[in-house]
C-alpha cells in the first residue's frame, strides 16, 4: 500500500495511531507523509494471541492486564507509550457497531 501512495496509484492509507509513526519511518520515503488535518476515531480494541498450549500464559496476561485497569496502571503505560494521544486535527468519528 505504500508504493501505491507514493506512485499516487492510491491517495490515502488508514492506519493506526499506533503505527503511523514507526511504519512512515520505516518506509523513508519523501512521498509520504501523515495527513495533518483530520484523523479517523473509532472504538477498537487490542488483542494478545498465545499459543494454544499456553494457557498459563493466557491466564496470567488476562488477570495481569484487569490489576493494571483495576489500579490504573494500565492508563498510564498507554499514556507513557503513546496510545492515548490527543489529536489536534479534526476528528472523524466512525461508528463501530460490534464495541
Amino acid at each position: 500500500m505504500f508504493n501505491l501512495i507514493a506512485d499516487k496509484k492510491a491517495d490515502y492509507f488508514p492506519r493506526s495511531i499506533i503505527e503511523a509513526d514507526s511504519e512512515l519511518i520505516a518506509q523513508n520515503n519523501a512521498n509520504l507523509m501523515i495527513v495533518p488535518d483530520f484523523h479517523l476515531s473509532y472504538s477498537t480494541a487490542f488483542y494478545f494471541f498465545v499459543n494454544k498450549d499456553k494457557q498459563a500464559l493466557a491466564t496470567a496476561l488476562k488477570e495481569g492486564l484487569a490489576k493494571l485497569q483495576a489500579s490504573g496502571e494500565l492508563q498510564t503505560l498507554k499514556q507513557k507509550y503513546g496510545l492515548n494521544k490527543q489529536l489536534e486535527s479534526e476528528s472523524i468519528e466512525l461508528v463501530n457497531p460490534y464495541f
